[in-house]
């Protein structure tokens, strides 16, 4: 009879996974196996119901209303409905903080909407001036540049899913865009809408109901709206949540903490729905509940982190706290239930669940795109541990298949690269870059494991509402993941204890891997003292805050690598989970930049000085790498040194105007001059884009370019510069700009910067043709080169009035083409003009000793004067008659120089005569 009941029971199971629509094939299992539990214990809908709650209570971005919700939630949860220990370590960090945005149709009817800014622009929030912007309203679907009319100063309404089109919408002079809310969309697209450089252009989204609202309204007159960004930064407090379930063992040393993280990102902050992406949090919370019903061998820290969307910072301020203050030394902790006294060395594994509903294909990572490679052989580990999951099941690695009592599930497990294979294992199965949380804790010397669902388009996109939740892919991954880490925790054998006392468990600042802490301090130049001094509550004023801005520069590595975070009073700050650098091992360069911002307004007030007084404390610059023990545990802190300026960006500057290909920041140089002495600037600092390779992916290759083509300058207030950018391979001038000025805390942009390169070019070529055009021995390069000037100008003259914006673009680079070409011919014509001088100097030597032999043949003190006077009478002569002299800018300069030459070429012809001579004797 009970073999019946335990037979009808499982023919209810294989009905109740068919109807689920499970995609494993179902076999009769043992009684007592994990396969039974996890179809009995592990329940789809409290996962289903803690994932709907989960993404009803607003946007889950660190910060928000929402995250603080849903701490509340899972801390509830946890404590109260589980009866679980719990307890919260906080952190704070700097979030930019959407208050209350607004669009207002001001005519023909007056109606406000709530609309959503999108990220800031590196730490640029793109916040209104105060009373908004206005303009007219104008819809032009994805940007595509073909249909794009008479953009300039108008406020554009554009689809979301358009690429990086807007950065067309920003060049042409529109004061802003807004994006429809699209239905769906992907990661791509959410890359393609933020820069990583402070670009103020205000960029928001309007919900669809709203959108439908203003297109009928298009549809009938013209509509003119008021824009309203209301973005600051501010300081939050963030918690993270954990709960301890004892195991059966007593023993403490081996302590198993299974992690997710419940907050989220998407690139409009405050409209970051997130329901896919609480699927890894939900999964953790029915663990909890079934880990306390059935209490494993192994005790188990359950802990659910925010700040994955800010530079994994959750885990990474506990990594810094456990693994590296407190590795050795408890921290004492006030427990819902009890004091915990919890140590680094108690934590002998991690797993991470990064799961996603999108896709039932599962992976096991270790190593991922946040931090990058390192060399496992250096540190070891993961191996036994892969090898032990391997042999619970029955793993096809050429097919990524997993088969547990008769069940088959997508999953890869990667196999270990040692050495100099440098294979990141993500690359092979995912065609997006992984970041997850276990990156952070092996870094800080704790083996973690992920398992992470691949090829995840939507999740942490501002469409991933609840109806994109599936609950088909879900549940096979949830069932294996339960399986995997419920075998490992109630495996009795010795072999276990001893592979786990074998894992990854040392902290370590320095390389192969290591969690490096950076320290630093900001400075001031004060003048009345002629001192750098840190107190800066004696200069700054009420709303100004320190932004410190830290990001990996590697092409290959560091996706979405940056922190963010704030100075104290004293110039003071502190970040921890950089990644050490090895001379052996490769280096992982990182930039800071540094800034004071007017919270009220937005503004950047003073900058990281890169000039020759800002590298006095930091000789390394904006760029510098953590290497030894004394840097990478922040004993050595950086130091910058912070101007007063204000902000001139040059949009779509870096360019090869001939092939039109963008350039790398590294290929450009950038000489900044005062514009009265053309001395270089002895305060000033420029930013330029370094985008990661995924943006190489996107399909948008017309304007993602884009993305990477400005440069942003700050500049000392009320002092003209001129700016000039050259091809650092080639040393040939790409752009010029003269004259440009901002006051204090200003920002300017040069659009269409091309042809105001192209403007300046023909104005200097202008006043080289003026020097010429009257020399009929110049007739053929003069002509030419006043061809291409006249061309150029011409197509100047119609770039600039063109409304069109296809001809714009196509205008713009052609102007300059043909303005760089006419100081090109130029250039070469007065080259050739001082060659020709100099040889006409240098044979003017022997032509007047001759002369005067000739006509005079003086000897002695009376041949030396009498040749000085010829020389100089028949400079003269050549100066007025020789259009070398009136050509050149500074002929005198010209023949200074051939006298220091020839002076100095002198004793040299001595001693090599007077060599000649002794020889001679001999």
């Amino acid at each position: 009879m009970i073999g019946v009941i335990k037979i009808g029971k499982l023919i209810i199971i294989a009905l109740t996974l068919l109807l689920i629509g499970g995609n494993a094939f179902i076999a009769l299992g043992e009684p007592d196996s994990p396969i039974e539990l996890a179809s009995d214990d592990v329940k789809l809908d409290n996962i289903l119901k803690h994932i709907y709650f989960l993404s009803s209570i607003g946007s889950r971005y660190p910060g928000y209303p929402g995250c603080e919700k849903a701490a509340n939630y899972i801390y509830n949860y946890l404590a109260n409905e589980l009866g679980l220990n719990t307890f919260t370590l906080s952190y704070r960090a700097l979030i930019p903080y959407d208050q209350n945005s607004t669009l207002t149709i001001l005519r023909p009817i007056r109606k406000t909407f709530r609309v959503y800014a999108l990220s800031p622009n590196m730490v640029e929030l793109c916040r209104t001036p105060p009373g908004g912007v206005e303009g007219e309203l104008i819809y032009v679907g994805k940007s595509d540049i073909e249909s794009l009319k008479d953009i300039g100063g108008k406020i554009v309404l554009i689809d979301y899913n358009s690429g990086a089109n807007w950065l067309y919408l920003k060049n042409l002079g529109a004061k802003a865009v807004i994006f429809v809310e699209p239905e769906d969309t992907t990661i791509f697209e959410e890359e393609c809408k933020i820069m990583d450089i402070p670009v103020n252009f205000p960029r928001v989204i309007v919900k669809r109901k709203d959108a439908k609202s203003l297109l009928s309204l298009l549809e009938k007159e013209r509509v003119f709206v008021k824009l309203n960004v209301d973005v600051f930064w501010k300081e939050v407090e963030l918690r993270n949540i954990f709960s301890i379930i004892p195991g059966t063992c007593s023993d403490l040393e081996n302590i198993v903490m299974i992690a997710a993280h419940y907050d989220a990102y998407s690139a409009v902050p405050a409209l970051t729905p997130a329901a896919d992406s609480a699927s890894g949090v939900a999964t953790l919370l029915e663990f909890a509940r079934v880990l306390k019903k059935n209490r494993p061998l192994r005790t188990v820290i359950i802990a659910a982190f925010s700040g994955s969307a800010i530079g994994m910072a959750g885990a990474r301020y506990f990594s810094e706290q456990i693994f590296y203050r407190h590795w050795e030394k408890p921290l004492v902790i006030n427990g819902n239930r009890g004091r915990v006294s919890l140590k680094g060395t108690d934590i002998r594994l991690i797993f991470v669940l990064d799961l996603s509903s999108e896709s039932s294909f599962m992976a096991l990572f270790a190593q991922g795109a946040f931090y990058g490679w390192f060399d496992w052989a250096r540190v070891g580990g993961l191996e036994p541990l892969l090898s032990y999951f391997k042999k619970i099941g029955s793993y096809d690695d050429r097919k990524w298949i997993y088969e547990l009592y008769g069940r088959k599930y997508r999953l890869y497990i990667p196999a270990i690269f040692f050495g100099e294979r440098k294979v990141i294992p993500y690359t092979i199965v995912s065609r997006l870059p992984v970041i997850h949380m276990g990156e952070v804790f092996n870094h800080a010397g704790v083996l973690a494991l992920t398992f992470y669902t691949v090829n995840r388009f939507c999740q942490g996109t501002i469409a991933d509402t609840r109806d994109k939740v599936n609950p088909r892919n879900l549940k096979p991954q949830t069932e294996l993941v339960y399986q995997l880490i419920y075998t490992l925790l109630n495996d009795p054998d010795t072999h276990v204890d001893n592979m786990l006392k074998s894992l990854l468990h040392f902290p370590s600042r320095t390389a192969p891997r290591g969690f490096a802490l950076l320290r630093g301090r900001v400075w001031y130049f004060d003048e009345p003292s002629l001192t750098l001094r840190s107190d800066w509550n004696q200069v700054l004023d009420k709303d100004d805050i320190i932004v410190v801005y830290v990001r990996m520069i590697s092409p290959e590595e560091g996706y979405r690598h940056c922190f963010i975070s704030r100075a104290n009073a004293t110039g003071f700050f502190e970040i921890p989970g950089l990644k050490p650098s090895g001379w052996a091992l490769g280096a992982y360069p990182y930039e800071i930049a540094v800034f004071v911002i007017d919270n009220r307004t937005g503004q950047i007030k003073w900058a990281t000085d890169q000039g020759s007084l800002g590298k006095s404390l930091w000789p390394h610059g904006t760029t510098f790498t953590l290497s030894s023990m004394e840097e990478a545990s922040g004993m050595k802190a950086v130091n910058l040194v912070l101007f007063k300026c204000g902000v001139l960006t040059l949009h779509g500057c870096m360019f090869d105007p001939e092939s039109l290909l963008p350039l790398k920041p590294e290929e450009v140089k950038f000489i900044v001059l005062e514009t009265t002495t053309q001395k270089v600037l002895e305060q000033y600092g420029v930013c330029t884009s370094r985008l990661h390779r995924t943006l190489s992916l996107i399909p948008f290759r017309g304007s993602y370019v884009f993305l990477c083509q400005d440069a942003v300058f700050f500049l000392p207030p009320d002092i003209k510069v001129d700016i000039v950018l050259a091809d650092v391979r080639t040393n040939v001038i790409i752009g010029i700009l003269r004259n440009k000025r901002v006051g204090l805390g200003e920002y300017r942009s040069i659009k269409l910067c091309q042809l105001e390169f192209a403007k300046n070019i023909l104005e200097v070529s202008r006043r080289m043709l003026e020097n010429i055009r009257d020399q009929p021995t110049l007739a053929g390069p003069l002509d030419l080169a006043e061809g291409y000037y006249d061309s150029a100008l011409r197509e100047y003259k119609k770039g600039v009035e063109s409304k069109d914006a296809l001809r714009t673009f196509t205008l713009m680079f052609k102007s300059l083409y043909i303005a760089r070409k006419t100081l090109s011919v130029l250039k070469e014509t007065y080259s050739n003009i001082a060659t020709f001088t100099l040889l006409l100097l240098l044979l003017l030597i022997p032509t007047t000793l001759v002369l005067e032999k000739l006509l005079f043949g003086y000897s002695g003190p009376k041949r030396i004067a009498s040749v000085l006077s010829m020389y100089i009478l028949l400079l003269a002569v050549l100066a007025y008659i020789h259009p070398g002299f009136r050509v050149l800018a500074n002929p005198f300069a010209l023949l200074s120089g051939m006298l220091t030459i020839i002076s100095a070429s002198l004793p040299i012809v001595f001693l090599l005569a007077e060599s000649y001579s002794i020889i001679r004797e001999v």
